[in-house]
């Protein structure tokens, strides 16, 4: 928002300048304002999203995620459940929260935050970085780490992040 001169009066705009619904248009500004790093204008714009819209997991989670960015951990913690309790094996979700265990210090709550992400899709990339980055940075689990990193590696198509977890694994 900052290194953007005319970002901020643009996105203030977003909601007059396009026809769409007003809490639409509370999402899509919230978003754009995440992207720009600016938490507490996202989180304002979720919030009146999540108010609009309280059974939708996508705006919990992007509230969630704002508060995240915030190290609002305890706020954040209640919106991933929210999304938890409209879509409870979401992986997203459960990766979220363990990020958020993780911001509070608890890395085997984490842990276990991203293990059930995987059970629910073994496949979710963030998951599988995530848990093998606590399991060796946190719980000195360099074999768990290695055993992630290695799943993450046969997954097609191949990701951005694939030749720096190629020289972990």
């Amino acid at each position: 928002h900052e290194d953007r001169p005319g970002a901020r009066h643009l996105l203030a705009e977003v909601p007059d300048r396009v026809e769409m619904p007003q809490a639409e248009a509370h999402f899509n500004r919230g978003c754009l304002w995440l992207e720009q790093g600016n938490s507490d204008a996202a989180k304002a714009d979720f919030t009146a999203y999540t108010l609009r819209r309280p059974h939708d997991v996508d705006g919990w989670l992007k509230l969630g995620s704002a508060q995240l960015q915030a190290s609002e951990t305890l706020a954040c913690e209640r919106s991933f459940q929210e999304a938890l309790r409209l879509s409870p094996k979401n992986p997203e979700a459960l990766n979220a929260l363990g990020l958020a265990q993780l911001q509070r210090r608890r890395p085997s709550d984490a842990a276990l935050c991203f293990a059930a992400a995987l059970k629910s899709q073994p496949d979710y990339r963030p998951a599988l970085l995530n848990f093998a980055t606590v399991s060796l940075q946190y719980l000195h689990d360099p074999a768990g780490a290695l055993a992630r990193y290695r799943d993450y590696l046969v997954l097609r198509p191949r990701s951005a992040e694939y030749e720096a977890v190629k020289l972990l694994a």
